[in-house]
Order: C-alpha cells, then sequence, then structure tokens
C-alpha cells in the first residue's frame, strides 16, 4: 500500500464498487417496503420507519472516529510509518467502544421520554419500548463497523468494504419483509436486524485484520487519542448542522402552508436526492486518496484527481440531470399523476439545478477533509445556517414550495463555490484546475444537450414527416457526441476508451476452431 498511485481507473472502479453497495439495498428497498407495510400495517411500519432515522441519523455521534481512523490510516501508509497502526487502530476502536456504550445508556434511559413524545397507538407502546430499547444497543454495534470498515476503505480495499456492505444492507429490508409475512411484531424484528449487524462487525472485523496482520497484536496509547477527537470532532459539528441545512425548508412548509402542500415539494425532493448516490460513492473513494496523497505531499496528484473528479461528476451527473429536467413533467405525471405534475414539475427542475451544486460540492468538502481540514466547510455550514433560516422563510413564505425549492439549490450552490473557492485559496489546489477539469466544455455540451432536448420536444408535437424528425434527432446527436468525444474527453481518454472497447470485442469473438 505503501507508495502506491491512484489512477483514474482505480478511483473509477471504487467509486462503480461504492455505487453497487447504494443501488442494490436501494432497488431491494424499491421491492421490498410496499409488501413490508402490507405486512405489518401503517402503524407499526411507521415506528419500524422511525427505527431506520434514528440508527441513520445517531451515526454522526460517533464523535467522527469512523472518518478519522480512515483518515489516519491512509497517512500512515502514505509514510509507510506501519509501526504506529496498531495504536492508532485499537485506540480508535476503544474510543469508539467508549462512545457507544455511552450513547445506548443515553437511548436506553430515555426510551419512555421518546415514546412520549411520539403518538403510538395504546396496543404498540409497549412493543415499540422494546424494539427501541434493542435499537439503543445497535448503535455501539455500528460505531464499531465503521471503525472496521474504515480500516479497509483506508486500504482501498473497496471490494471486500461492498463483500459485506451490499448484504447487509439489502437484509436491512428483506428482514422487516420477512419478519412481517410471517407474522413476527417489531420487537422480532429490531432484534433481527442486530443480529444483522453484530455480524457485519464481524466480518468488517475479520477482513480489516486479515488484510493489515499487524492488527493482531492489540495497542493502545491515548496520546493518540487527541489528534483523532480533534479531526472527528469537526466532522461532527458538521454532520450535526448539515440535517437542519437540509431540512429547514419543509418544516418552513409545514408550519407556514400545511403538511398537505409538503407533499408536492417532498415528492421531487425525494426522486433528486437518490442522484446523491454518485457524488457519495465518489466521496467514500477519493478521501482515503488525499489522505494518503496529502500525507507524501503529492499536491500534484491531488490536483489530478481533484479535477478529474469534478470532470467525470459534471459529465456524468449533468447529462443525467438535463435528461430528468426536461422531461420533468412526464416523469411526474407518470409517476404521481396529473396533479402533481401540475405543482411539481418546475420544483422538480429547481431542485435538479441544486443537486448537481450540490454533488459537485462533495469533492472540494472531501478534500478539505483529507488534507486534514475538517474545519473549513464546518464553519462555512455555521455561518450560512441563520441567514439561511431568513432567507428560506421570506421564500416559502412569499412563494410557497417554489420559494422553498429556489431557497435550498441557491444556497447549495453558494455553498459548492465558497467550498471551491476556499480549496483554491488555501492551496491546495492549482488556480487553473477548473481548465483541467474541462468545465467551460461540459458546460456548453450540457447547453447543446438542454437545446437538443427542447428540439426533441419541439419536434414531437409537429407535424414534420417522421423521416425529418428522425434525421434532425440524429443530427443533434451527433453533434452532442462530436462535442463530447473531441472537446471533452483528452487523447488519453479517448485512447483508453478504445483499447477497451476493442478488448471488448475480442471477448465478444467466438473462438477459433
Amino acid at each position: 500500500m505503501a507508495g502506491r498511485s491512484f489512477s483514474t481507473t482505480s478511483i473509477a472502479r471504487g467509486t462503480i464498487l461504492n455505487l453497487s453497495g447504494q443501488v442494490v439495498p436501494l432497488f431491494a428497498g424499491i421491492a421490498l417496503v410496499p409488501p413490508t407495510i402490507a405486512g405489518l400495517g401503517v402503524d407499526r411500519f411507521g415506528l419500524l420507519s422511525l427505527v431506520w432515522l434514528v440508527l441513520g441519523y445517531l451515526v454522526v455521534f460517533d464523535f467522527g472516529l469512523g472518518r478519522a481512523t480512515t483518515k489516519h490510516i491512509a497517512e500512515i501508509l502514505g509514510k509507510s510509518e506501519l509501526h504506529r497502526l496498531p495504536t492508532v487502530v485499537w485506540t480508535s476502536i476503544v474510543l469508539q467502544t467508549l462512545f457507544g456504550t455511552f450513547a445506548a445508556l443515553l437511548l436506553t434511559v430515555s426510551t419512555d421520554q421518546l415514546i412520549g413524545i411520539i403518538k403510538i397507538p395504546p396496543h404498540l407502546l409497549e412493543e415499540a419500548k422494546l424494539a427501541f430499547n434493542i435499537v439503543a444497543w445497535i448503535v455501539p454495534v455500528m460505531f464499531l463497523s465503521s471503525a472496521f470498515s474504515g480500516i479497509l476503505e483506508a486500504q482501498y480495499r473497496f471490494d471486500l468494504v461492498n463483500l459485506v456492505r451490499v448484504p447487509s444492507n439489502t437484509l436491512m429490508f428483506v428482514i422487516p419483509w420477512v419478519g412481517a409475512i410471517s407474522g413476527y411484531n417489531l420487537t422480532h424484528i429490531v432484534l433481527g436486524i442486530w443480529i444483522l449487524r453484530v455480524a457485519s462487525l464481524g466480518a468488517f472485523a475479520t477482513l480489516a485484520i486479515k488484510s493489515l496482520p499487524l492488527l493482531r497484536s492489540v495497542k493502545i496509547s491515548f496520546n493518540e487519542a487527541p489528534r483523532l477527537l480533534k479531526f472527528g470532532g469537526w466532522v461532527m459539528i458538521g454532520g450535526l448542522i448539515t440535517p437542519f441545512l437540509l431540512q429547514l425548508e419543509r418544516v418552513l412548509i409545514s408550519a407556514l402552508d400545511g403538511v398537505e402542500v409538503l407533499a408536492y415539494y417532498t415528492a421531487p425532493y425525494e426522486v433528486v436526492t437518490r442522484l446523491w448516490m454518485f457524488p457519495v460513492s465518489l466521496m467514500m473513494t477519493i478521501f482515503p486518496a488525499f489522505s494518503t496523497l496529502a500525507s507524501r505531499s503529492d499536491w500534484r496528484a491531488i490536483g489530478e484527481i481533484y479535477s478529474a473528479s469534478f470532470k467525470y461528476i459534471f459529465l456524468i451527473l449533468g447529462v443525467v440531470v438535463v435528461g430528468l429536467g426536461i422531461y420533468a413533467k412526464e416523469i411526474i405525471l407518470l409517476w404521481l399523476g396529473p396533479e402533481f405534475a401540475a405543482s411539481s414539475s418546475v420544483v422538480f427542475q429547481i431542485l435538479l439545478v441544486g443537486i448537481l451544486f450540490h454533488a459537485l460540492g462533495h469533492i472540494p468538502y472531501s478534500l478539505f477533509q483529507g488534507v486534514g481540514r475538517p474545519d473549513i466547510p464546518t464553519k462555512l455550514y455555521a455561518l450560512e445556517l441563520p441567514p439561511y433560516i431568513v432567507v428560506a422563510w421570506y421564500l416559502v413564505d412569499n412563494y410557497g414550495i417554489l420559494g422553498a425549492a429556489f431557497a435550498w439549490s441557491a444556497r447549495v450552490a453558494l455553498e459548492t463555490l465558497f467550498l471551491l473557492f476556499f480549496a483554491v485559496r488555501a492551496g491546495f489546489v492549482s488556480q487553473r484546475w477548473w481548465k483541467q477539469a474541462r468545465v467551460l466544455e461540459i458546460g456548453i455540451l450540457l447547453l447543446i444537450l438542454t437545446l437538443l432536448g427542447s428540439l426533441i420536444t419541439i419536434i414531437r408535437s409537429s407535424d414534420l414527416a417522421l423521416w425529418i424528425k428522425v434525421a434532425l434527432l440524429v443530427t443533434e446527436l451527433t453533434v452532442f457526441v462530436a462535442v463530447g468525444w473531441n472537446v471533452v474527453l483528452t487523447a488519453a481518454e479517448r485512447a483508453a476508451i478504445c483499447t477497451r472497447f476493442r478488448q471488448w470485442k475480442y471477448l465478444r469473438r467466438p473462438n477459433d476452431v
């Protein structure tokens, strides 16, 4: 691992593996949630949804130690200081155990208060209490899983990470479904989730120790704790602020316009945020690479990864966003019907612009964490929250869900621009990175695609002959592909694609007799 380089191919492979860890469970959820609701009933499924929410949010309270573990191991491997590995890893694991146990105890003693806040049918009260007591002890298991999976991520072993993560996250939907059709209650289902998480922890721990045999030697030194906690503390604070920034406009819509209006905003928002899978998968991949390269002060390689990451997210997600934006009304109409199509289509388009900016913002965010400056994005989040509350309140109060969509998209766009600016200002990347990322060329390409989509829309509704429609469509597509091939891609990238294509053709040929 020491001295390794990070090519575009290795980053692409890691991103695809991480994407699989999110896509497979997503499809499992889409398929299994409806029969699970039917089997459990709406009330019991509502409690299960709350269990998922609590588990997702409480991970933040690991004090950022999962992220800190990945960063410090990547640095150690980058500097070839392997003698420090056992101390850093096992100190982090002890801290994770302490924080996890504290969180579990806190949640256990708070269960009655939590249940009292929620309106739960009387016949489900005891079942809910038992379920949340089990949930409390899933938390330390998840903290430790984060630490051990971070060891594998630091080594770029995303194949092993997702060997565990894909079945584990998929079973998070399978277990409730099996429980629902078998007649089990929520307590049994949550117990099944606890067993699943313990098994996942065992798998992560086994793979991590096998990948780094030095970890068989247990060494603990709390001299390492301040470095881990300083980094992790900033990550945790950022993780606590972010949900407020992402959820504020929905709270305001509920308060100012009513929950019946909220549905017209939430539906397109939930679709748009599924696109986070792409940048999150990339972020998981480039973060350990930035950490390793920063430990060697290899700023040239960091700049290359930074530019390439921006380029491909802008290109790939940009094409997806433009395509969804062009057919926004048709998509909403097909999915939710004419009432939602009339009220939510423009909201959908505005949010799509925001999600593209937000996705691009993940790249400088990963850079700041990788070079050991997680405080920069966290301070930015803290500074933007007060004015955002005022602006979002005004826009929602005066323009409803359109104002909410604009507020959210404008905020994430400005946030991303500031992060990009600070990355240059801090000297982590060159001022000319955007040229290497072909930002202008991709912008032109996306404009061509937008015009193409508009033309297709006009052609479809015109009285032109079919052959003319087809000819115009082919012409526009040809221009789009030609600009992308010759202007956006470099000569090396074009050569690599051609090589891959030739290899694919060779593999497709029948064997000679």
